[in-house]
């Protein structure tokens, strides 16, 4: 099986996550430090943040190895991306056909810390990445806005808005803030 960025590295197998009466387990990539998670191993996907390669050398990974996705290195052809909204911001590939996952240096990690190994299917569905777009958007909204303000108005706004949200007249309080602009 070859690292579907590397494309010329051979995937293997190290650390703890594998017994030798088994072969399952984590698949590593030497050069880019990237990790191969079959599907049947994704139940069991905290446990490899511990095995995650500590001996890669990461200066000389390339920084954009991201922005491309890779061959399925069962064979099963290009893998499908999902964009992971954490700061910064980053693409996990997955086979459509064996269900397998690749994580790029640092992304396994990245993805235990934030709890979102319980349930990783749920990445590639239309409706989290709505969601997903939406808090991003929301949270633009508010940081342009507080930039624009400044703090003070910004939070004046926001503290009156919380008090006339379920005020009867509100329409009336927005009628008189207008007017007197």
């Amino acid at each position: 099986m070859k690292c579907p960025k590397c494309k010329d590295i051979q995937l293997s197998r190290k650390g703890k996550a594998m017994s030798p009466e088994r072969h399952s387990g984590p698949l590593f990539c030497t050069s880019c430090g990237g990790v191969w998670v079959s599907n049947n191993d994704l139940d069991r996907i905290s446990e490899f943040s511990s095995v995650v390669s500590d001996d890669i050398d990461i200066s000389g990974i390339e920084k954009d190895r991201d922005s491309m996705t890779g061959l399925c290195p069962n064979g099963h052809g290009i893998m499908i991306r999902a964009k992971v909204h954490l700061e910064p911001h980053f693409y996990l590939e997955k086979c459509s056909s064996c269900g397998g996952i690749w994580f790029d240096y640092g992304e396994l990690n990245r993805i235990i810390e934030n709890n979102l190994n319980e349930n990783l299917a749920m990445l590639w569905t239309l409706s989290w990445q709505k969601i997903q777009r939406e808090e991003k958007g929301k949270e633009y909204y508010h940081n342009l806005n507080k930039e624009l303000l400044g703090d003070d108005i910004y939070n004046s706004l926001l503290e009156l808005s919380r008090k006339l949200k379920d005020h009867p007249h509100q329409l009336r309080a927005l009628a008189l803030l207008h007017h007197e602009l």
